[in-house]
């Protein structure tokens, strides 16, 4: 697997809805963002940073749509076609580079099925590389 060997997948009952991840230096989820229709659980206070795999045609872009219960990777940045292969760098300004020993946070935002029906955000992972 390319990048930093991290494969994330989103497991969800929405069906032919569009999604992507998102990223974070900071754990917000004990004063989670409320946002739409769901809970943004990364960091958002002074110093954090985030990011969203959404930049299409390059590594950064992890959209998909939720078929079969599943992520499925429309922009082929996944190795098993669900999901998304995390690359060694991050969506910030200036491409950092993902650090060892260093915890980032992920969560998935999506769209609610239906007309008019907002967004939403799946439950936040932390990941200590």
């Amino acid at each position: 697997m390319p990048g930093s060997d991290l494969h994330l997948e989103v497991e969800s009952w929405i069906g032919l809805t569009i999604g992507y991840i998102l990223v974070g230096t900071g754990n917000g989820a004990w004063n989670p963002v409320p946002i739409s229709n769901g809970l943004l659980c990364l960091g958002t206070s002074p110093g954090d940073r985030l990011g969203r795999y959404n930049v299409t045609n390059t590594q950064y872009n992890s959209v998909g749509v939720f078929s079969g219960g599943w992520l499925q990777n429309m922009a082929g940045t996944s190795s098993t076609g669900t999901g998304y292969d995390v690359p060694n760098t991050l969506p910030f300004s200036g491409h950092a580079p993902i650090l060892v020993g260093q915890t980032y946070y992920f969560q998935c935002w999506y769209r609610e099925p239906g007309v008019n029906q907002g967004s939403n955000f799946s439950n936040m992972v932390s990941v200590l590389f």
